[in-house]
């Protein structure tokens, strides 16, 4: 498994996270300069936005999908797809959790097809899986978009928020 991690593979890390209004509660936040900013509990209800990314040991994102409510196995094959489509037909490993969606014999058969290895994470051990750091800067970062710019009905715009508070992550934090 450590030879995995050798410079001469291309390893993507995987995983899947969900944004959903109870990340942001009704609160007031105070920014300098700006003064008070509050957003009222009614304003807040939206339907969760889940999100399965990866990102090569450089920290930059090579796969984002996003979909209503939970990511499935039709959303999981788009993801292979679009990460077939940045990273073109050479091997890639992709290091997972053992989420039971990543265990189908679907989903393990076409990322073969699309010269795929799926590689498991240890059980319970997300923190050896860097893309958690995505997830805990991008959350940040979302409810940071959310204050100033979210507008909780319009869907199109809520996907807009959680495509660039992730897309903003530093690689270098990562």
């Amino acid at each position: 498994m450590l030879a995995l991690f050798d410079a001469g593979h291309d390893v993507l890390f995987v995983d899947e996270a969900v944004f959903t209004s109870k990340q942001i509660q009704s609160r007031v936040w105070y920014f300098k300069g700006e003064g008070n900013v509050t957003i009222p509990k009614r304003a807040l209800g939206f339907k969760a936005i889940a999100v399965v990314a990866a990102i090569d040991r450089n920290g930059r994102v090579i796969g984002l999908t996003l979909a209503d409510g939970s990511i499935g196995k039709h959303q999981f094959r788009y993801f292979i797809d679009s990460c077939t489509e940045t990273r073109g037909q050479r091997t890639t490993h992709l290091f997972l959790d053992n989420l039971r969606l990543h265990h189908m014999k679907e989903i393990k058969e076409y990322a073969a097809q699309k010269s795929m290895s799926l590689w498991y994470n240890a059980a319970y051990s997300p923190q050896l899986n860097p893309i958690e750091f995505l997830w805990a800067y991008a959350k940040r970062n979302f409810k940071r978009h959310c204050i100033h710019e979210a507008d909780f009905k319009n869907r199109s715009k809520l996907y807009r928020l959680v495509r660039e508070a992730i897309l903003d992550v530093p690689a270098t934090y990562l």
